[in-house]
């Protein structure tokens, strides 16, 4: 049997925004962004990468369950789009997360308090 090549990526990111559930013929997908901090040799603290997600097989109680900010771990398969616009060659990526168990869910992003009300001092 031949050896088959094999892409498979795992990240580690927060959710750049509300995550977006479509449907279609062959069943739902959950779309969003991430931003992940990289520590490599060249990485900055301030200068994320930012990866489209598609998880397959979504339901509408996990799309209500994610929100932006949520640190999100997830594997999938970089599936990789060449499209040319306004005569420019583009290459996109997005993950394609196969199973929504594949998606590890984190803390949701700290809300900042409500101010406290201030009391006049005058009577």
């Amino acid at each position: 049997m031949a050896e088959q090549d094999i892409k498979i990526l795992t990240l580690s990111g927060r959710i750049t925004h509300k995550p977006e559930l479509f449907q279609h013929q062959e069943g739902s997908s959950l779309e969003f962004s991430i931003a992940v901090h990289s520590n490599g040799f060249y990485a900055k603290a301030d200068d994320p990468e930012y990866w489209d997600i598609k998880v397959l097989g979504a339901s509408e109680k996990l799309a209500n369950t994610l929100e932006k900010g949520q640190h999100v771990k997830l594997t999938g398969n970089p599936q990789i789009r060449t499209y040319i616009k306004e005569g420019v060659r583009h290459k996109a990526v997005t993950v394609i997360v196969i199973d929504p168990r594949l998606l590890i869910l984190g803390p949701k992003a700290k809300q900042p308090k409500p101010a406290e009300p201030v009391e006049s001092a005058a009577a």
